[in-house]
């Protein structure tokens, strides 16, 4: 009965070390901390890329409402960093505060134009990485 109380606590506080450590930012995987594996801008520019794969301005003529044409906001990272020279900063806090999923957030504000108010508009948006780089996995939870 001690034996298995004592492997019982052995695991419960490994496990409690493992996360204290992925929290500070150590891959398991790849057995290294987040910031030797990429550097600050290589996040920031995995980021970017991130969001890019997804933003499209879609281009609406006044005279032709039915055809719509969708345009590239932003043909690649540099543009991007170029027209918005203060867009990036990482943070460990998230928009929804902190998420033990997460170690780090990439916070992005960048210009989009709004096809609706036909006028360029301020957007925040928040790219999330887990102590080795990834997107989180949310799909374990449900």
């Amino acid at each position: 009965m001690i034996a298995t109380v004592a492997i019982l606590v052995s695991f419960i506080m490994k496990y409690a070390i493992d996360k204290n450590m992925e929290r500070d930012g150590y891959c398991f995987e790849k057995g290294k901390y987040l910031l030797d594996i990429y550097t600050e801008q290589e996040l920031i520019d995995k980021a970017i890329e991130d969001e890019l794969s997804v933003i499209d301005s879609v281009l609406t003529l006044p005279e032709d409402r039915e055809n719509k044409v969708k345009i590239k906001e932003y043909e690649n990272i540099e543009e991007f960093k170029k027209r918005n020279p203060d867009c990036c900063t990482l943070t460990r806090i998230g928009p929804d505060g902190l998420d033990e999923m997460v170690f780090i957030y990439v916070e992005l504000n960048y210009w989009f134009y709004s096809s609706r108010t036909h006028q360029y508009k301020k957007i925040k948006e928040y790219r999330s990485y887990t102590s080795c780089g990834e997107y989180p996995d949310y799909d374990y939870l449900f």
